[in-house]
């Protein structure tokens, strides 16, 4: 025995075809219905005689209302697609070209809510067609008709898998007025790899062979302005083109230049898989490799490496903290202690910035910072955070020994000001209690051609010098008598 299916089942329907006879009266051998869309869960289609749609076997309503194919596609709307999507139950229209969607409730009577309208050639569209696994455009393609090349900032840059033509977002690319493929160029030598605005400029990037090169598009990415910019393989300038664009040409596993920092004897750097090296020994720690990004998740970010006091040391950020790996030696495999790194602005950080030979504050000073004592005249007089005094960009000495501001001060004499045209001589002003005295200087700020001139509050020269060097050196107002 055969089954020949319950009424209003497939099996019903094939057997009516199988016999060419209408078993239930409908006036149709076979299904009443004409399959819409069929490529999901849901089968979404409509009855040949009545026009009424469903969802499986769900009878489509709006406002209570059958919904039927013919009477919606009279008011411009096409239905192409039923299903299941992020548990919600969605009918597609077609508007023209673009789509619609419906989200019903589980009986597919109600209209929950309608959204989602998709223009034609837009992500959100190619996103739908992958979603019910549908061809709405009628391009033999569900999804994206495009492969993605770059897509790091933004701008896309992506080719077409039919044509081949390439894409900076929704912009097709030409040269010379025709299409730009993809293929096309590589058979040249130029393979394209990035696409960006960079300094206000729309910029397309071809690899030939290792080095980089570039061409200047105007704003519709249809005429090329200029092509610039031989970038070498292992070049400043190719690692810059990387962190311009956010991409990895060269395949080493980082965007820019491998170096951290070369500012001593021994260059920190990273090698392939991100690991870390001091010049061409790779660094370790409890016998691995350190790698930048492992322990940069662990919030350490490898900041320098150097040889202080006969040891190596690395150096780690932690937030605004400095931390140091101390090393054996010449070694870089065992680490023998944590050395503090110092906090900003203290004593021990500005020591490490020292040591290293490197600016990790970014103030634009390796050490202490600058404060300016007076810069009146042609020359400022600073002292640095170690208390070193300048005369400009002049170290001042004393007795061949750099002249230590603190130190002065304990001893009663506080540097006041500095000028180099003092009657064509070079002169440095100290205060000793309330009087002022004066160093005479060679040209070169370093040795002390005499020391002389007395000067009591009150007096003529003392008024004459808070003139000469604009500095109300009695603290009363104004300045001179």
């Amino acid at each position: 025995g055969v089954a020949g299916g319950a009424p209003d089942s497939d099996l019903y329907y094939a057997t009516e075809e199988e016999q060419g006879l209408d078993f239930d009266g409908d006036t149709i051998a076979g299904t009443p219905f004409d399959e819409i869309e069929t490529s999901g869960d849901v089968v979404l289609k409509k009855h040949k005689s009545t026009g009424i749609m469903y969802a499986g076997n769900n009878a489509l309503e709006y406002n209570g209302n059958a919904l039927t194919y013919q009477g919606w596609v009279s008011k411009g709307y096409t239905a192409v697609a039923a299903d299941m999507v992020d548990d919600k139950y969605v009918l597609v229209w077609k508007i023209g070209t673009a789509l619609y969607q419906w989200e019903y409730d589980s009986s597919w009577t109600t209209v929950v809510t309608g959204f989602g309208s998709r223009a034609a050639g837009t992500d959100a569209y190619f996103n739908t067609e992958q979603q019910f696994g549908v061809d709405f455009d009628g391009d033999t393609i569900a999804g994206t008709p495009f492969d993605e090349i770059e897509t790091s900032g933004d701008v896309v840059l992506k080719k077409h898998k039919s044509t081949g033509i390439m894409y900076a977002g929704n912009n097709a690319l030409e040269y010379n007025g025709n299409a730009l493929t993809y293929q096309g160029w590589v058979s040249k030598g130029y393979t394209a790899v990035a696409a960006d605005m960079v300094d206000d400029k729309y910029v397309l990037v071809w690899k030939i062979g290792t080095a980089l090169y570039q061409w200047e598009y105007d704003s519709s990415w249809t005429t090329v302005v200029t092509g610039f910019g031989s970038r070498a393989a292992g070049t400043d300038a190719y690692f810059n083109t990387e962190q311009q664009f956010g991409v990895d040409f060269d395949d080493d596993t980082i965007v820019g230049s491998p170096i951290i920092e070369a500012a001593g004897s021994t260059t920190l750097s990273l090698g392939q898989n991100g690991n870390l090296y001091a010049g061409e020994t790779a660094i370790e720690y409890n016998g691995n490799q350190l790698n930048f990004q492992t322990w940069v998740n662990k919030g350490y970010t490898a900041v320098a490496a150097d040889t202080v006091n006969g040891n190596n040391r690395l150096v780690w950020k932690i937030g605004d903290l400095l931390y140091q790996f101390e090393y054996a030696g010449s070694s870089w495999t065992t680490v023998t202690r944590g050395v503090a790194g110092g906090a900003p602005s203290s004593a021990r950080y500005y020591a490490t910035e020292i040591e290293q030979g490197l600016d990790f504050d970014d103030d634009a000073i390796v050490g202490p910072p600058t404060v300016v004592i007076e810069d009146f005249g042609n020359v400022s007089l600073t002292r640095n955070g170690s208390g070193i005094l300048f005369a400009g960009e002049n170290q001042l000495e004393f007795n061949g020994t750099p002249l230590n501001y603190n130190l002065w001060v304990n001893r009663g004499w506080t540097a006041m000001a500095a000028d180099d045209n003092v009657e064509g001589k070079n002169v440095l002003v100290w205060k000793i209690g309330d009087v002022l005295y004066k160093f005479e200087y060679d040209s070169t700020w370093t040795t002390v051609v005499k020391g002389y001139g007395s000067q009591a509050p009150g007096t003529a020269g003392f008024y004459e010098a808070e003139v000469g060097y604009g500095v109300n050196f009695d603290g009363l107002n104004g300045i001179g008598n």
